[in-house]
């Protein structure tokens, strides 16, 4: 069932019509919903479920822009089918710098009808449909760097996305080391290290790069914010992962 055409909506409700397709359900959705992650598909802004995008088939819908509304959802179906005799297409922000994707001019992309194309977004999707730069499907869309303004993802242009990557990017200045965590804590060689999200990679062990585009894994070695004192490797000797991670925990500096 559909968001009603009017009177009080409810938040969980709407929730539910993005999860059951069914806003009268009687399932609960369990954890905390943010209005925003309702409108923009996904969970960045900390909602525990990932939300499919918003069906553009729906004659009513709700706009990704701020501030978002609960107005903006009245009569919205996000089962409503739509025709599978022409192609879909998405308007994604497109730049071929990492770093100006989510904010850059948006283009058109195309893609071939399937079963629930609305919800599996290129850009979102852990299996991402190809793109292509007409509706005559004739050729893939340039390759470079497409977002939806909360995450963005790379096309190489000949059918292949690379990871998903949030469009939140943190950064701080650590001294560095490559010769222990004491060196590490003692050393007056900084360097700007960027991590995707928010809190401190120090601590929060979320992977380092060079590059607000986080395309370059940082250099293996130590780091320290003159507090404490941690190993990033290469390796993943001791952390789960594989290559590019953080090893055991944080060391006190004034202990060692």
């Amino acid at each position: 069932m559909a968001v009603p055409s009017s009177g009080t909506l409810s938040l969980e409700k709407l929730a539910k019509e993005k999860v059951l397709e069914d806003y009268d359900s009687s399932t609960s959705i369990t954890g905390g919903i943010h209005l925003s992650d309702l409108a923009k598909g996904g969970n960045e802004a900390g909602s525990p479920t990932d939300y499919d995008e918003t069906n553009n088939n729906s004659s009513s819908k709700p706009n990704e822009a701020t501030p978002h509304s609960m107005s903006e959802w009245y009569s919205y179906d996000h089962d409503a089918a739509g025709g599978f005799s022409s192609p879909g297409s998405w308007s994604l922000k497109f730049s071929t710098t990492a770093s100006a994707a989510c904010t850059a001019s948006t283009v058109t992309v195309y893609i071939f009808y399937q079963q629930d194309w609305y919800k599996d977004s290129p850009i979102t999707s852990s299996s991402p449909v190809d793109i292509y730069s007409s509706s005559a499907l004739s050729s893939y869309a340039a390759a470079g760097w497409y977002s939806n303004g909360s995450f963005r993802r790379y096309w190489d242009g000949n059918g292949s996305w690379g990871s998903k990557v949030s469009c939140s990017v943190s950064s701080a200045t650590y001294y560095f080391s490559s010769d222990g965590l004491q060196s590490a804590c003692a050393s007056s060689t900084t360097v700007t290290v960027y991590w995707e999200g928010s809190g401190e990679a120090l601590y929060s062990s979320r992977r380092i790069y060079t590059d607000s585009g986080l395309t370059s894994i940082a250099a293996a070695g130590y780091y320290s914010d003159g507090a404490y004192a941690r190993l990033f490797s290469y390796t993943g000797m001791g952390a789960p992962g594989g290559a590019g991670n953080w090893e055991d925990d944080p060391e006190e500096c004034s202990a060692m």
